[in-house]
């Protein structure tokens, strides 16, 4: 088995793995648990739907190989239904990560709530599951779930000559455009991008305004950049490397949708990038602290994102697939990623066998098993092949430099001094 070949085999083998041993998790309890105690009353609607992405993103990627979830039929139509109940009950909660007890809702969730029914409503539709009735009743539910996800989204975006963006929450509770941030702003751009061409087995809004919706909020994100850094926030004061590979995640995901020159900078991002993850592990931050406002609060709630190597292992798979033929995407960046997904098989959990190292979280656990699909797509080395003019085109301009010129005189004068023909 060649490298490349060995690689993905592997990669693609750890995910299985992985999508067991979580399944194997939810089997073992009445709901999606984790390391962190949640309060009885709370839906931990949230958390649900970050247990069941990685099942649906399997079978989104590598459809043969993931025809069927690794997760029992009957637990994926009762966590389905009581997430779409939930969304109906106290629409799109971040429980349990809203560390305050006041019913909200948010961005990010709604944003995971949209893609998680588009995947399920392809799965259906893919797998011949609509002609079962159970499957058929939910499927009704789960496009009327993703509408509602898709005009939330909507309706809460800031919008004005600088572009679309999103803050944390709905926009009635929010009084100036400075709480809007990059991670609120990926997350509504990277599932209205899964709308668009969105026909069955339903369709999610109108493609020309997903579009416009989408551009806007690229060239807000976009006007984020100084210096090949995303900055996370309205006022580019929040420089950590999170909001980089946030950005960069919505951008690239947008990438179809941007101008040539909104190209380059996301190249030259990309590029410092690359520079930053090489530095190592130890040097970046995992999480990210946002200010939210909620209403009826006098100051902003702290609401923290947590991140990890799936992250990094995800956007660099997405930039080496659009910038494969770009010089970043050489020798020196393949042994980043190869570092990078190393880092990440090395963090999972000897007695959990998920992540993260002694603390099993289902957030950074779906976040790990997203990059490990992405390396197992996009991850494998470039193949270079040269014709025979390419080759005799390179010879040409080495000969033609002084350096060599001088090289060969010197062996030359070194074999007799003159250069003489050689009898035949």
């Amino acid at each position: 088995m060649k490298k490349k070949e060995q690689e993905k085999h592997e990669s693609l083998a750890l995910v299985k793995d992985r999508l067991e041993r979580l399944s194997s998790v939810r089997e073992q309890t009445e709901e999606w648990s984790d390391s962190e105690q949640e309060e009885e009353d709370q839906s931990c609607v949230f958390k649900t739907m970050e247990g069941l992405e990685p099942f649906f993103l399997a079978n989104r990627f590598f459809p043969v190989e993931f025809s069927r979830l690794i997760v029992k039929e009957e637990l994926l139509l009762e966590d389905l239904n009581r997430v779409i109940e939930t969304i109906d009950k106290d629409g799109f909660s971040p429980s349990p990560y809203l560390y305050v007890r006041e019913e909200a809702e948010f961005v990010d969730a709604a944003a995971l709530a949209l893609r998680l029914m588009l995947m399920v409503g392809e799965y259906i539709n893919k797998t011949l599951l609509k002609s079962d009735t159970k499957w058929t009743e939910l499927l009704s539910k789960v496009s009327m779930t993703a509408n509602k996800a898709y005009e939330f989204i909507l309706k809460n975006a800031f919008s004005d000559k600088q572009g679309i963006r999103w803050a944390g929450t709905e926009l009635h509770a929010i009084k100036k455009t400075s709480y809007c941030n990059v991670y609120f702003t990926q997350e509504a751009v990277r599932s209205l991008v899964y709308c668009v061409g969105q026909k069955e087995p339903f369709s999610i809004g109108e493609d020309e305004k997903t579009i416009g919706v989408i551009k806007d909020a690229c060239r807000w994100l976009l006007a984020r950049v100084d210096d090949n850094t995303i900055f996370g926030d309205e006022g580019k004061t929040k420089g950590e490397i999170n909001n980089t590979f946030y950005g960069l995640n919505g951008l690239f995901e947008s990438y179809n949708y941007l101008e040539e020159r909104q190209k380059k900078v996301v190249l030259d991002v990309f590029t410092r990038f690359v520079e930053k993850v090489n530095r190592g592990e130890e040097e970046l931050s995992w999480l990210n602290y946002i200010d939210v406002p909620l209403k009826g609060y006098p100051k902003p709630i702290i609401y923290d994102d947590r991140s990890g190597s799936g992250n990094i292992l995800t956007v660099l798979c997405k930039g080496r697939d659009i910038f494969r033929d770009e010089s970043v995407i050489d020798k020196r960046f393949f042994e980043i990623l190869a570092l990078w997904y190393r880092s990440l098989v090395n963090q999972i959990d000897p007695n959990t066998l998920l992540w993260d190292q002694g603390r099993f979280l289902i957030c950074l656990t779906a976040r790990a098993i997203e990059g490990l699909l992405y390396f197992s797509k996009y991850g494998e080395p470039v193949k270079y092949e040269l014709s025979e003019q390419q080759m005799l085109e390179a010879l040409k301009k080495t000969l033609a430099s002084s350096q060599i010129q001088q090289i060969f005189l010197r062996e030359i004068s070194k074999l007799g001094g003159d250069l003489k023909e050689e009898n035949k």
